[in-house]
């Protein structure tokens, strides 16, 4: 047997008859199938306790795998560079989206409250309620006459029809009423 450890690995897995998945389900010590494709691949050096089930299994000597590994650490090959490089960049990336999705989310949550803080300034009485609500179950016609005649419009010719369409077409919730207050208070 070769004492680079990649061939190590691949020899030992190939001579017990596992494939990598195999290996790495009877090794278990958080090994993956992955993690054992790149250790014989050369990308990837497994810890000293993943090298001993490692051995464990396959029937190698642990000495052997633990000597080799420790070989392949006091080298820096390219691989490993790569590796670093891609762990590097991935962290990065996490980090970026992290970010950019915190930030949105600030955006959204101070709009929500820009928002919220808009309605805030809108306190309502008793009566302006009173008029919502029965101007949300007006028909449309209704609805119509009664926003001319609250914006001071012309209400049908300006003349008391109109307003008397509105209470005789007797408006729900007591917008009759409501609009018989306003009325009474603008003679004041």
């Amino acid at each position: 047997m070769s004492t680079n450890l990649a061939t190590l690995l691949k020899e030992a897995r190939s001579n017990s008859g596992l494939n990598q998945e195999q290996l790495a389900k009877k090794a278990g010590s958080q090994l993956t199938a992955n993690d054992i494709s790149r250790a014989e691949r050369g990308l990837d050096v497994p810890s000293d306790t993943q090298l001993k089930a490692i051995a464990k299994v396959t029937g190698v000597t642990q000495k052997s795998l633990l000597d080799a590994a420790k070989t392949a650490r006091t080298k820096t090959p390219a691989a490993k560079k790569t590796t670093t490089a891609a762990k590097t960049t991935a962290a990065k990336k996490t980090t970026t989206t992290a970010k950019t999705t915190a930030a949105k989310k600030t955006t959204t949550t101070a709009k929500k409250t820009a928002t919220a803080a808009k309605k805030e300034d809108y306190t309502l009485t008793a009566t302006e309620k009173k008029l919502i609500d029965a101007y949300r179950s007006a028909s449309s016609e209704n609805k119509k006459l009664a926003l001319n005649l609250l914006q001071g419009k012309d209400v049908e010719n300006s003349d008391a029809s109109g307003i008397g369409a509105i209470l005789q077409n007797g408006l729900s919730s007591g917008l009759g009423g409501v609009l018989e207050t306003l009325i009474s208070g603008l003679g004041k």
